[in-house]
């Protein structure tokens, strides 16, 4: 696998790192910590954010001016350097509608990958990107293909 990698990330990815599911943080933190050593470019789209703010919004919480500075902090601080965020346009929805896929998001998602040139979706689901010309994996499979072929092990040190 040639790194750095450019890696398209599903909304579910993003709100692993906001919301307080063990079981899914820390992997959704280790593609995070892919971008820090230049491993990867991670790539979403802007409209992803409106969902990804309402959702933690609802599920944790959390006062909107603590979402928005923890967005902020992952979008345009250290991380941003990294992490390209993409507008969906007229072209992108009309691409998206015409495929008739069941899950318009998902759809939408693989055709803005497919304009990033993206080597992988990065999702917790998979299975609705069967028709994706861009493979999808979840984040803990890659950790895993990145450790079988790079020898290549990302873990977090607390200090």
């Amino acid at each position: 696998m040639k790194l750095p990698l450019t890696l398209f990330l599903d909304t579910n990815v993003m709100l692993d790192g906001f919301l307080p599911r063990r079981e899914f943080n820390r992997d959704a933190g280790l593609i995070l910590l892919m971008a820090q050593f230049d491993d990867a470019k991670l790539h979403c789209s802007t409209s992803m954010l409106t969902d990804l703010f309402y959702i933690v919004k609802k599920s944790a919480k959390r006062a909107s001016r603590v979402i928005q500075e923890e967005m902020e902090d992952l979008l345009f601080g250290s991380l941003s350097r990294n992490i390209y965020l993409h507008t969906v346009d007229t072209v992108d929805v009309r691409e998206a509608l015409r495929r008739r896929w069941p899950d318009f998001e998902d759809c939408l998602v693989n055709v803005c990958a497919e304009r990033v040139g993206a080597d992988y979706i990065v999702t917790r689901d998979a299975h609705g990107f069967d028709k994706s010309s861009v493979p999808a994996i979840p984040p803990r499979a890659l950790l895993e293909k990145l450790k079988r072929e790079n020898d290549l092990t990302y873990d977090e040190i607390e200090w």
